[in-house]
């Protein structure tokens, strides 16, 4: 996803010019789009963002350039659940962003084993799509709310070469349906009806820039802890993008992103795991 994979840049050197509003200077409307598919579990999902961008502190300097406040709102959808809310995100330094969230969950069913709300014994039970026939699917509805904290940097290696690494934590708090526990297929565990986790995703990656197009490709480590369950998860792998920015006065970024990795801990799932995806992010400037 792309709050796993695109890393918001911090530049290394003192006389860089203003980035704080999708690496350039002044306020701005954006729309972002992202359409992901992954497998190993399998499922899709559309990522939809409106928001709002300011500058936050405007004096030149390393600490400053990518300072900045947004807010918006946002909706995930997938085959089988809409999540919609808002968000307020603010990045105070060029190396620090946080964010705070809320939103609205709904789940429905569709004619397919693992397609829909389930609810289940205890944080043990087996949520295997064959453990999960259609016939005890249901709808439900519920409450997520999420905090997150980012830590971001990066390294010049050469006019058009640097390392760039991201590290994020972030606690969930959620509330579904009326079972005592639930299996909750956006984030591939099993919670009880009301109940937090914490995601912890980190990367590493060279960035090549070239014109209008920038690659990038390197190492992730993306972790899932239930706290109450003792229960974690963990994907390690590798992770390659490609942008183009520009393409249009409007558009100003399309991406294209994959990311390949091995399940070093789960329940049951083993092998490799792919998420893979296009992205593209609409500006308007803003007087």
């Amino acid at each position: 996803m792309r709050s796993l994979l695109l890393v918001a840049l911090c530049t290394a050197v003192a006389d860089a010019a203003p980035h704080h509003c999708l690496d350039e200077p002044g306020k701005k409307l954006i729309l972002d789009e992202n359409l992901i598919g992954v497998a190993n579990p399998d499922g899709a999902e559309n990522q939809l963002k409106l928001s709002m961008c300011w500058p936050l502190v405007e004096q030149p300097g390393l600490l400053f350039d990518y300072t900045n406040v947004e807010a918006g709102l946002y909706n995930y959808l997938s085959p089988i659940y809409v999540q919609q809310g808002a968000f307020v995100a603010a990045t105070p330094l060029s190396v620090i962003q946080l964010r705070l969230e809320a939103a609205v969950v709904q789940y429905w069913t569709l004619p397919l084993d693992g397609a829909g709300y389930y609810s289940v014994d205890s944080y043990a039970a087996d949520y295997r799509d064959s453990a999960l026939p259609a016939s005890r699917a249901s709808a439900a509805t519920g409450a997520e709310a999420g905090a997150s904290v980012t830590l971001q940097g990066q390294i010049e290696l050469g006019s058009r070469t640097s390392l760039a690494a991201t590290a994020t934590l972030n606690p969930e708090y959620w509330s579904i349906g009326s079972g005592a526990f639930w299996v909750n297929q956006r984030r591939d565990v099993i919670l009880a009806r009301s109940d937090w986790l914490l995601k912890s995703t980190s990367s590493i990656l060279l960035v090549l820039e070239r014109g209008r197009a920038t690659a990038r490709v390197g190492a992730f480590d993306d972790l899932t802890l239930v706290p109450r369950a003792d229960y974690v998860a963990n994907i390690v792998g590798g992770v390659a993008m490609v942008d183009f920015r520009h393409a249009t006065a409007s558009l100003h970024e399309l991406s294209a992103f994959v990311r390949i990795g091995g399940y070093t801990q789960h329940a049951f799932r083993e092998g490799v795991t792919a998420l893979f995806g296009v992205s593209g992010v609409w500006e308007r400037d803003v007087e």
